[in-house]
C-alpha cells in the first residue's frame, strides 16, 4: 500500500520526464511565479526554490520547488541523472514511511534533496536570503499584496512584510515589499 502523501514524488526519476514543478493545486500563479521559473528553467540548474512569506523558512518549502532532469546520455552518474533522481524518490519513501512527523515534508526535503542538490540550486527569496546563502531577489515586483504559493481563493490575508534591503534586486531597492 502507498501512502497518498507520497504520490507527488513518483515522478521524481521517471525517465521521461525532464523538468518537475511541485505546487499546491489551490494556490494562484503568479507572474512572478512565472518570472522566477522562467529565470531557473533557462538557468540550467538541477533544484529550484522559492521562499516568498515569513512561513518559508525551510531550505525546501514543500510545494514551491523543482528539479531538472539531466538527461544527457554521457553523464548517467550526475546529481540529477534520471537514475540519480529515482533513488532520492526511494530515499523519500524510506524516511517517510512509518515515520510521521510533523512537518514532514520539509524535514524529508531538508534531510534528502538538499544534501544532494543543493551544489546546482537557484533560489529565489525574498525574506530569508540572508539565512540561506545564494539566494536571489525574485525578478518581478509583489503585486496585489500576493506572494508565490498564496491561495487563489478565500484567503484574505495580504502580505505586509518589508523586504529585508539584502533580498531587494540591486537595481530596485525600492521595492519595500519586492
Amino acid at each position: 500500500d502507498s501512502d497518498p502523501r507520497l504520490w507527488k514524488f513518483a515522478a521524481l526519476g521517471d525517465p521521461q520526464v525532464e523538468i518537475l514543478l511541485f505546487r499546491q493545486p489551490n494556490a494562484q500563479v503568479l507572474l512572478r511565479e512565472v518570472t522566477a521559473v522562467k529565470e531557473w528553467m533557462n538557468s540550467g540548474f538541477a533544484l529550484h526554490t522559492m521562499r516568498d512569506h515569513p512561513t518559508h523558512n525551510w531550505t525546501v518549502v514543500p510545494n514551491l520547488w523543482a528539479v531538472r532532469a539531466n538527461t544527457d546520455k554521457t553523464s548517467p552518474e550526475s546529481i540529477n541523472s534520471p537514475a540519480s533522481l529515482a533513488d532520492l524518490r526511494e530515499e523519500l519513501y524510506r524516511n517517510f514511511m512509518g515515520n510521521y512527523r510533523p512537518f514532514n515534508d520539509q524535514l524529508l526535503l531538508t534531510e534528502v534533496i538538499w544534501p544532494i542538490l543543493q551544489v546546482s540550486v537557484m533560489q529565489h527569496d525574498s525574506l530569508h536570503c540572508k539565512q540561506f546563502y545564494g539566494s536571489r531577489p525574485f525578478p518581478t515586483e509583489r503585486t496585489f499584496g500576493h506572494w508565490v504559493g498564496c491561495p487563489a481563493h478565500g484567503y484574505v490575508e495580504t502580505f505586509k512584510w518589508v523586504c529585508p534591503k539584502e533580498c531587494r534586486p540591486p537595481k530596485h531597492e525600492d521595492w519595500i515589499y519586492c
